[in-house]
C-alpha cells in the first residue's frame, strides 16, 4: 500500500518527544497541508526541525503550534446583515 503523506495518522505513542508532521496533524486535529503552510512561513524554525528530509516536531514545538492554531479566532467573511 503506498504511503499517503497528506493524511494525518495516529501516533504509536502520543506522549513521545518527537512526531512526524502527519502524527502532529492527527494530534492537533488539523490538516497536514495547514501545518506545511505554517512551517513554510516559519523562517526561524520555532515550530519544527528538519533532520535530513523528514519534518519533525518536538514537544515544545507542538505546544507553540497549538497556541498559534488555537489563538484568537479570525473574523468572519460573511456580512453581518446589519445595515
Amino acid at each position: 500500500m503506498p504511503k499517503v503523506y497528506y493524511l494525518p495518522i495516529a501516533p504509536a505513542d502520543p506522549d513521545t518527544d518527537y512526531m512526524t508532521i502527519q502524527e502532529t496533524a492527527y494530534v492537533m486535529k488539523c490538516s497536514v497541508t495547514q501545518l506545511r503552510r505554517l512551517f513554510r512561513t516559519d523562517k526561524a524554525g520555532r515550530f519544527h526541525s528538519r533532520p535530513g528530509r523528514r519534518i519533525l516536531t518536538s514537544r515544545d514545538g507542538r505546544a507553540q503550534i497549538y497556541a498559534h492554531l488555537r489563538g484568537t479566532p479570525k473574523p468572519s467573511r460573511r456580512p453581518s446583515g446589519a445595515a
